[in-house]
């Protein structure tokens, strides 16, 4: 697909091997669209895109996770952008990316089994067709047989090479004290045992989390936690590290607040809005006071950040909406602890106020270069004003960043300006 000028490593352009017509390549022009989409979208601080000068030699080799990266999100990005919609290498494309987030996905299942094969199948037939010169490769056989291999070990993440690679590099390092293999074999022991307790607690973290609800107010009980609340203390001992400044939610932000936790507590507890009066004395009322961050400490090497900070891509998430339960996208404006006590229990939890992409219009989604191609991590949202919907959810409503490329309007046939969005994780079909 690629001019030979355009890059001396065969190898690494396999999927772009140069077929026999001009209709049916990846032009110049074509991969100056990919280089302008790398350089003008907005990703995280964690993520390592492909090279801005993609194509030449100059490069070198690209890892696997660049590889994944560029396949999953950049190139049907950028290409769906440039190639019309029914093109055959776009729909070549969008089944081998979508194969592509299946086997990267951590949840594998019936639904994703078929989804695979069908992908894979799809992608491999329309391969030939449309680039007649391509090479089917012993590789591209041994993914017809990644369906069955994942339904018996689970998701093929787990079977990465990458992970015994950094473990071995990790035991490499340690002194033995001139006694190889004894060190190392019961340090791997501990990282066997867990990782296998941590597969454990996955599989059962719905049943631990009913368990815990029951459990809880006997624990709260026994542990003499039924007296005052003292917020700035327990903020500080529970979230210490995370630099954050004590303030008073603005009004707004308040009452999202209260309806949120009306929302998710039990109805027993009947919390009160500080600004309403007269106020039960018996109840309990849910302060004003937070402890407010720029930056928060998400997951390891990830990051979550306001818009204030100057990485603006580690404040686009894609988050599971509290009320409606759906998938949504947002950028967010703001980070807080916020600490409540009433006599069953005493909570500490960390809040995001995320300022929602809107959905588009029903006569804008049918120019959707997406609408009609297999599903991918990919979707396309109005980029959001100062009249957006501002959603409060908590952190364990957040799954994965986003990278972002802002369209301007008239692209797609939009008269708005819009965003593409492409989810860092998870899988075609959204699962985390």
């Amino acid at each position: 697909m690629v001019d030979e000028e355009l890059s001396e490593d065969e190898d690494d352009w396999v999927m772009f091997d140069t077929p026999a017509t001009s209709q049916t390549r990846v032009s110049k022009s074509d991969l100056q669209a990919v280089r302008k989409c790398l350089s003008d979208t907005v990703y995280p601080s964690w993520l390592e895109p492909p090279p801005m000068n993609l194509g030449e030699a100059s490069h070198g080799k690209l890892k696997a996770a660049v590889w994944k990266t560029l396949f999953t999100s950049f190139l049907p990005m950028a290409l769906a952008d440039t190639w019309q919609v029914g093109d055959p290498r776009l729909v070549n494309l969008f089944h081998l990316s979508a194969a592509t987030c299946i086997i990267d996905g951590p949840v594998f299942g019936p639904q994703e089994s078929q989804s695979l094969k069908t992908h894979l199948l799809t992608y491999l037939h329309t391969l030939k067709s449309t680039f007649p010169h391509a090479k089917i490769l012993p590789n591209h056989h041994n993914s017809l047989h990644f369906s069955e291999i994942a339904s018996l070990v689970g998701p093929l993440r787990s079977l990465a090479a990458w992970a015994g690679e950094r473990t071995n590099y990790t035991l490499s390092r340690v002194p033995t004290n001139k006694h190889p293999g004894e060190m190392e074999i019961t340090m791997l022991t501990q990282v066997t045992r867990a990782s296998n307790i941590k597969a454990l607690l996955f599989e059962y973290a719905a049943v631990l989390r009913r368990a815990w609800e029951q459990l809880r107010p006997l624990i709260i009980r026994l542990s003499g936690l039924g007296g005052t609340v003292d917020a700035e203390k327990d903020l500080e001992d529970i979230f210490p590290s995370h630099g954050g400044k004590k303030a008073y939610l603005d009004q707004s932000t308040y009452n999202k607040l209260v309806q949120h936790i009306r929302f998710v507590d039990p109805p027993i507890n009947r919390w009160q809005n500080a600004y309403s009066f007269p106020l039960d004395l018996k109840q309990p009322v849910i302060s004003p006071h937070t402890v407010m961050y720029t930056t928060f400490k998400w997951k390891p090497r990830r990051p979550l950040s306001t818009t204030t900070e100057s990485i603006v891509g580690n404040s686009l998430v894609c988050f599971i909406h509290p009320k409606t339960q759906v998938l949504s996208y947002g950028i967010i404006k703001s980070i807080f602890s916020h600490s409540r006590q009433s006599k069953r229990i005493k909570k500490a939890e960390i809040f995001l106020l995320v300022q929602q992409f809107p959905d588009l219009l029903p006569q804008d989604i049918i120019r959707s270069p997406y609408r009609r191609l297999p599903l991918t991590r990919i979707t396309i949202k109005y980029e959001a004003d100062n009249t957006a919907e501002q959603t409060l959810c908590r952190l364990t409503d957040i799954k994965c960043h986003l990278i972002m490329w802002r369209r301007p309007a008239g692209t797609y046939g939009i008269s708005r300006p819009t965003v593409v969005l492409a989810r860092t994780e998870g899988t075609s079909t959204g699962l985390f």
